[in-house]
């Protein structure tokens, strides 16, 4: 998601600073350039990789993301391909408002669970529909989510293999699945 260098904590883009806007992950799938401290920044990435007929259908989304502790507020950007965030996979059912995702996803209010998910049950207490697999070796694996967890600098949210929310280090290489939205 991000890279880590210990102990800083006031690097955008370093840990969870800055959260989803200035990830390598959202950079890596919008093939975007950017500069950052008179810096310019560039990745090929994911998008450009899609073919033209899809890429020409793809709209922007405006997506909001939850800060970690070194940000005050959510972060809303618009991008073409984007990770979840963790209320669009799991409906929170634990009934305590000081614990779990709607606790330490601060846009948790701010977004809603897609019909997909909640189409198949997902919640925090039934996870197994929030499993990714592997094409090729069937094997589950851990990926991204957009949300900084706000009660860690170093932390983003994540989907373990057992589909459960996991809090994971910023620097974990896990896999991505991306979101995009299709023009009608």
């Amino acid at each position: 998601m991000n890279p880590y260098v210990s102990g800083d904590t006031t690097t955008i883009g370093v840990n969870s600073k800055g959260g989803w806007e200035y990830s390598d992950m959202r950079a890596y799938l919008n093939s975007t350039t950017y500069s950052y401290e008179n810096i310019d920044y560039s990745t090929s990435g994911i998008y450009n990789s899609l073919p033209s007929d899809l890429r020409n259908k793809i709209i922007e989304t405006t997506v909001v993301s939850g800060h970690g502790p070194n940000d005050s507020t959510n972060f809303t950007t618009t991008d073409k391909l984007y990770s979840f965030s963790p209320h669009e996979v799991w409906d929170d059912v634990d009934g305590n408002a000081r614990s779990g995702i709607d606790y330490y996803d601060k846009s948790y209010s701010n977004t809603r669970q897609l019909d997909y998910y909640a189409n198949i049950g997902v919640t925090t207490s039934n996870i197994s529909g929030a499993i990714k697999k592997s094409i090729a070796t069937g094997k589950a694996y851990t990926w991204w989510l957009r949300s900084a967890n706000y009660n860690s600098k170093y932390v983003f949210f994540g989907v373990n293999s057992y589909g459960n929310w996991n809090p994971g280090n910023s620097s974990s290489a896990d896999g991505v699945a991306p979101a995009f939205r299709i023009a009608e």
